[in-house]
């Protein structure tokens, strides 16, 4: 538990909270207590607050709860967002006030011994339910326990004197008091099986008997002593040793087999997997010695093994793209169609069903530990309210900007960690370092900017920045266009989409930049005209960024193509088709490299260099014809009946695949 210093209170790790929510207790009392006017029977109707509680929990990431984080739970928006239903909603409001109490008792704060024991009473009336034969027993038995506990330090301390026991103390007692705690359970004399301990046989005789766990440590228990007595003093002073427990047992296991006709002694081999002990020593007398006295006595040893666990089938699952899947894929095709999700498909076909055809949920949980993915998130996202605040005052970055820039980048990564959109992560241990090399990466990124406006003795001119949840006038969405795209008899409605960390103007140049957190250098996207052919239909990683970037330029190009003369604006830009315009990536980790561009050469670098391979071709118009072409091919790998749906032969794809669990690669 961590302390609250604003409001005075504790919060606990929501692993702990979600194995309080899924105790059978809680599960049982919400049952009981919540499921009375369903029209339904209680002990069938599904609904449950608990279960939507946890799925809250993971959803949000909310890593430390307190006890009114928890009963306000369901009155925060998010919750209502996922929830809705409004029979489920006005249930989940309903058996909020009916659970709360039992809340305020579990979380009721301790101060002493005697403040516990009284909380601990409390929870029990909540929870005991008579009619549960099995839990109510434990119930019964703990409220024993605490009543002897009460009274013994009712005896031993005065009130004055109630300070002394602190809740240290009070839990090793109480939990000393449980290991030496017996349960013992009625059951029904007149029937002919009975299940008891040992010391309820006595004076009680049966035909047939079956004793459990024979072993050594356990029938008997050996050498354990129940007391803080050294075993010297209590020899010295005649008290009761283990000695006489042994004897005790001995004698209650053999008066229990004197009349029985059939005797079953069941014991585990010595393992490490069952934690098996020798067979007892009651087995070696009955074998060895009494067998030699009673020739009645007739022995047979029968070893009982287990059947190892057969690894399932590989289970080739597929699913054929029958006309209905067909038609829910061109209907993603008019949504959008992002370069991610042309990725995913040609990686694993099969996650692309889960995710965009049967759209299949994907279980979250809790992370303690900042993702890849938000690491990712905290990164763009200075990055973006970086420029946009000097492109408030003007499109142009300058050296000066950047450099004062550097200052703020460990404050703004500070309130990125703590921020509740991020759940706000303790910054300690691995999220300690990733919040240290998130400063540094921004930092160098930073630097790298002013190094490259030195070099190019000329600022660069922000055009757009990243175009989601962009509020103002100048930046509006630019990285969406539609294209018809022939397949057999029809036309088929395609629009492209991306997001762009930022489209800039170095000089004459238009650039389009994508930011990556992790390492790219140039050799990974570069690639040759025989590997053009297998960028489309390929799923190598390092087409996956060539990709990216060559769908980037070509949303740009195919925009400024259909303008026709009138170009395509941008930020009071316009961009004409005789414009130079480029693609590529700043790799975070590869600051040293600088721009990475997707692989042609520029006007200027032709003079230097006559043999460079031109890729992709830099007129605008030869450019969205070639990759017309690719596209094409794309949608009809997408729609092509005769390939189903089925899962990567690579299984390191599968390492953080939501969806393993269900293909059979979990």
């Amino acid at each position: 538990a961590i302390k609250d210093k604003t409001t005075d209170t504790y919060k606990f790790n929501h692993k702990s909270i979600v194995k309080l929510l899924q105790h059978p207790f809680m599960r049982q009392f919400e049952r009981r207590n919540c499921h009375q006017d369903s029209s339904e029977n209680p002990k069938s109707d599904s609904r449950s607050l608990l279960l939507m509680y946890i799925q809250c929990i993971h959803r949000e990431n909310m890593i430390f709860l307190g006890k009114d984080d928890l009963i306000d739970l369901c009155n925060q928006p998010s919750f209502h967002e996922k929830v809705q239903d409004d029979a489920l909603l006005e249930y989940a409001f309903s058996a909020q006030k009916k659970i709360t109490p039992l809340f305020q008792a579990i979380f009721r704060r301790w101060t002493s011994a005697y403040d516990s024991m009284e909380a601990l009473k409390d929870i029990l009336r909540l929870i005991y339910e008579p009619s549960i034969y099995f839990e109510s027993s434990y119930l019964e038995e703990f409220a024993k326990i605490l009543v002897k506990m009460e009274e013994i330090f009712h005896n031993n301390f005065n009130k004055g004197n109630k300070g002394k026991v602190d809740l240290r103390t009070f839990k090793i007692f109480l939990y000393q008091a449980f290991r030496e705690a017996k349960f013992d359970f009625d059951g029904d004399k007149f029937t002919q099986l009975q299940v008891t301990g040992l010391n309820e046989t006595r004076n009680i005789d049966f035909d047939n008997v079956i004793i459990m766990s024979v072993n050594e440590n356990t029938l008997p228990k050996g050498k354990k002593m129940q007391s803080f007595i050294p075993m010297d003093i209590c020899t010295s002073y005649g008290l009761p040793t283990y000695q006489e427990q042994d004897a005790i047992v001995t004698y209650h296991f053999y008066r229990l087999l004197q009349r029985a006709k059939r005797i079953t002694l069941i014991y585990t081999l010595p393992s490490d997997t069952y934690s098996g002990k020798e067979k007892s020593r009651f087995i070696h007398q009955l074998e060895n010695d009494l067998r030699a006295y009673n020739p009645k006595i007739t022995f047979k040893e029968l070893k009982a093994t287990f059947r190892e666990k057969q690894a399932k089938p590989d289970i080739n699952l597929t699913f054929e793209k029958t006309p209905e899947i067909i038609e829910k894929i061109k209907q993603n095709f008019e949504k959008g169609l992002s370069p991610s999700h042309i990725n995913t498909f040609l990686q694993c076909s099969l996650k692309y069903y889960f995710s965009h055809i049967n759209e299949a949920h994907q279980n979250r949980y809790a992370e303690e530990k900042l993702t890849t993915e938000k690491y990712g998130s905290i990164i763009h996202e200075i990055l973006e309210e970086l420029f946009r605040e000097f492109t408030n005052e003007s499109p142009i970055v300058a050296e000066e900007q950047l450099r004062l820039s550097l200052k703020t980048i460990e404050q703004r990564v500070n309130d990125k960690f703590v921020s509740q959109k991020y759940a706000s992560y303790i910054i300690t241990g691995q999220n300690y370092i990733s919040r240290e090399v998130a400063i540094k990466s921004i930092s160098q990124f930073v630097e790298s900017q002013i190094t490259e406006i030195l070099d190019k003795e000329k600022p660069f001119e922000i055009l757009i920045l990243e175009n989601r949840n962009n509020e103002q006038e100048n930046f509006i969405s630019k990285m969406t266009v539609k294209v018809e795209i022939p397949f057999e008899n029809e036309t088929i409605s395609l629009t492209l989409k991306g997001i762009t960390d930022r489209i800039d103007k170095v000089g004459n140049l238009f650039r389009i930049v994508d930011y990556k957190t992790g390492k790219v250098t140039k050799a990974d996207i570069k690639i040759s005209k025989k590997d053009l052919e297998k960028l489309a239909l390929e799923a190598k990683s390092k087409f996956e960024k060539v990709r990216q970037l060559w769908l980037y330029k070509y949303i740009i190009a195919k925009q400024i193509l259909e303008n026709g003369e009138d170009g395509l604006e941008l930020n009071q830009h316009i961009i004409q088709k005789d414009d130079e315009i480029t693609a590529g990536i700043y790799s975070l980790r590869n600051t040293e490299e600088g721009f990475i561009e997707l692989p042609h050469t520029h006007k200027d670098e032709r003079k230097k260099n006559q043999d460079a391979e031109n890729v992709f071709p830099m007129e605008i118009k030869a450019y969205v014809e070639l990759s017309e072409i690719h596209i094409t091919k794309i949608v009809n790998a997408f729609l092509d009946t005769n390939k189903a749906f089925e899962r990567t032969e690579d299984i390191e794809i599968c390492k953080n695949c939501n969806y393993k669990a269900i293909c059979g690669r979990n």
